[in-house]
């Protein structure tokens, strides 16, 4: 994807809007810190048969990442439980005229039951399941799994009570600081290579790679 094409994908999903529910967001004619932030390391560490592998974009939000990485999977399932962010991903590539792109509308971890994935993203949505811990040995014990991919931090949305997520009670388990490391050692008793990548001062960026399937 040249630098056009993310521009594109840019002005439409501004256009579209963005829930103020979904946490703070500035629109920019291009994309906000993080996002140009995570998006070369993103792409820098896909596997190199990507172009053969179908992509679950778990919480997948308003389409972004979904579109983003369309061109580079075979084909990609982009996964929304809110009903607002979810029709939004659909309208956003419906109009950047996307064809490998299926949105469902479900949450984690039921979703879950249903997809044999290849490859995973989830880009700040982790921390959003009720017991994120149960999610990743459920995706990690998964057969079919060759490569995830992690973007989170600690959680800083503890007291944001309007959250439409299916998961705004308080029982909810954050992401703290430090729990990267446990996500690592997860991903190594499974059989995975791990490596964290810095993304900002407060989140990283974490590369799970199926041993015997390396890049």
């Amino acid at each position: 994807m040249n630098l056009g094409d993310t521009k594109k994908i840019a002005v439409v999903y501004n256009q579209l809007g963005h829930d103020p529910r979904q946490g703070k967001y500035i629109p920019n004619p291009q994309w906000d810190h993080y996002t140009q932030s995570l998006f070369h390391p993103l792409l820098d560490s896909l596997p190199d048969d990507s172009d053969q592998m179908s992509l679950v974009d778990l919480g997948a939000g308003a389409g972004k990442w979904s579109a983003l990485l369309h061109d580079r999977f075979k084909d990609v399932t982009a996964i929304e439980p809110n009903d607002l962010l979810s029709s939004r991903s659909t309208m956003l590539i419906k109009k950047l005229g996307i064809k490998n792109v299926c949105q469902v509308n479900d949450h984690m971890p039921r979703c879950l039951d249903s997809i044999q994935p290849a490859a995973v993203l989830m880009a700040e949505s982790l921390y959003l399941a009720a017991d994120w811990q149960e999610v990743v040995d459920i995706l990690l014990d998964k057969r079919s799994l060759k490569w995830m991919a992690i973007a989170d931090g600690p959680d800083s949305t503890l007291n944001r009570s309007t959250w439409d997520t299916p998961y705004v009670s308080g029982s909810r388990r954050p992401l703290l600081m430090g729990d990267e490391r446990m996500l690592i050692d997860k991903a190594e008793t499974a059989g995975f290579d791990a490596r964290l990548i810095d993304v900002m001062p407060d989140r990283w960026l974490l590369i799970m790679e199926k041993k015997h399937a390396h890049r």
